[in-house]
């Protein structure tokens, strides 16, 4: 159940960069279990961008250049996202 949806490919899978929101992850959101938790429980059953990436990588269907340039990118937009420290 992909956000309540049932969108796949042609292959049956979760489109691209999807989480699946079973009902432990959807008691940890409702319960507001922080950030980290959330990342933690979600990577048991999907793989990370840069861990896909690297997949892609020795299946020849990327660089690691390529790879590292999009993960890097999405690292600094999460940083950049995050509130600023208490003064």
């Amino acid at each position: 159940d992909w956000c309540g949806r049932r969108e796949s490919n042609p292959h049956g899978e979760a489109p691209e960069g999807s989480v699946v929101v079973d009902d432990r992850m959807r008691t940890m959101i409702h319960d507001q279990t922080a950030e980290h938790d959330l990342e933690k429980e979600a990577r048991k059953r999907t793989p990370s961008i840069r861990a896909d990436g690297v997949r892609n990588v020795l299946a020849g269907k990327t660089t690691l250049e390529e790879v590292l340039r999009v993960t890097r990118e999405e690292n600094v937009v999460a940083t950049d996202m995050e509130a600023p420290s208490p003064r």
